[in-house]
């Protein structure tokens, strides 16, 4: 889109470039015309020049020799339509940017309106770039929305990029979050992240909203405004140096799984419908290890988080498994389940 824009800039300045040219010729004659017929100041001369082509008639100076009156006979004529060249063009660019500024308009809202189950991004805090490109590698489609549309523009090629305030409902409206299935809030200030997330918890009930934190208490005023989810930057960041000393392996491993979607295995969420194969069964009977190739590592049911370590815990319609395994067998598994 950016680089669109500057070819039309340049376009559009090309164009004007022939018509402005044209009138500072005329404009140049004429002042060297007159100096020389009528021997005036070179500012006199403009003056002339200038009254001449605007055509508000003569005053203090006017042509007082033949050869000037019928200098500006010719250059009378010849300036009006020189102006009115230049003047046109100005108008024609000036309508056709408005045009296709409206055309852009109505493309972004049909875009924003064909929508459905994406994830919309607020601000462009200095953990923007990680999250798009998560984003981008599991296959998200997407929205972003800041005030600051440059800052967004950058990682703009595969999602929207919407500039406005995201604190205010109709933008939030405008990126569809009646029709998303996730918002992630990354504003620069906690206090930011409070209106963002309260705005959104107020507009959707059902909506999963994530946001960052850099202090405790932020933390928990967040989670009480309808954050799902509050991410504590300082407290996940200590976490993870002090556990990348302590079990460097095994750090390196879950980093390794969760971090890259290239590698042959990686841990899956999968929400278990009605009907599937194995509802009503236990982790033991559903066989998911000997038959699918994958293993169950947690349960998510009622918002609780239940450990997969008990081969008796029951299976139901609606928990969500989190599952470990290869790319082929996990597909295989969710095309079992008709996803």
């Amino acid at each position: 889109a950016d680089e669109a824009r500057r070819a039309v800039g340049d376009r559009y300045a090309r164009r004007l470039g022939v018509p402005l040219g044209l009138f500072l010729l005329v404009v140049a004659v004429s002042v060297t015309g007159f100096r020389h017929l009528e021997g005036l100041s070179w500012l006199d001369s403009l003056w002339l020049t200038m009254i001449t082509i605007l055509t508000v008639g003569y005053g203090d100076i006017v042509p007082d020799t033949d050869p000037g009156r019928l200098f500006a006979m010719v250059m009378i004529p010849l300036s009006i339509l020189a102006l009115t060249y230049l003047a046109g063009e100005w108008i024609s660019t000036l309508l056709e940017i408005n045009l296709l500024e409206t055309r852009e308009r109505k493309l972004r809202k049909k875009m924003l309106d064909n929508c459905r189950d994406h994830i919309i991004q607020c601000g462009a805090g200095p953990m923007l770039e990680e999250v798009i490109h998560k984003l981008r590698e599991e296959g998200a489609e997407f929205v972003m929305v800041d005030r600051d549309r440059q800052a967004l523009e950058p990682f703009g090629s595969d999602g929207m990029i919407l500039a406005g305030d995201p604190t205010e409902e109709h933008v939030l409206e405008e990126a569809g979050i009646f029709r998303a299935r996730g918002l992630i809030s990354l504003m620069s200030d906690d206090a930011e992240n409070l209106l963002v997330i309260f705005t959104a918890r107020g507009l959707s009930e059902k909506l999963n909203i994530v946001s960052l934190a850099a202090k405790e208490e932020t933390a928990r005023k967040l989670k009480k405004a309808g954050a799902d989810k509050v991410i504590h930057v300082n407290r996940i960041g200590g976490y993870r140096a002090a556990m990348s000393v302590l079990r460097p392996a095994t750090t390196e491993f879950v980093e390794a799984v969760l971090t890259s979607t290239g590698r042959e295995v990686r841990v899956e969420e999968v929400v278990l419908p009605e009907g599937s194969p194995v509802e009503g069964l236990t982790l033991k009977d559903s066989m998911l290890r000997e038959n699918h190739g994958i293993s169950v590592l947690a349960l998510k049911r009622d918002g609780r988080v239940i450990s997969a370590s008990k081969p008796s815990q029951d299976l139901r319609a609606g928990d969500t498994l989190v599952v470990f395994g290869s790319h082929a067998r996990l597909d295989q598994f969710k095309i079992l389940l008709g996803k």
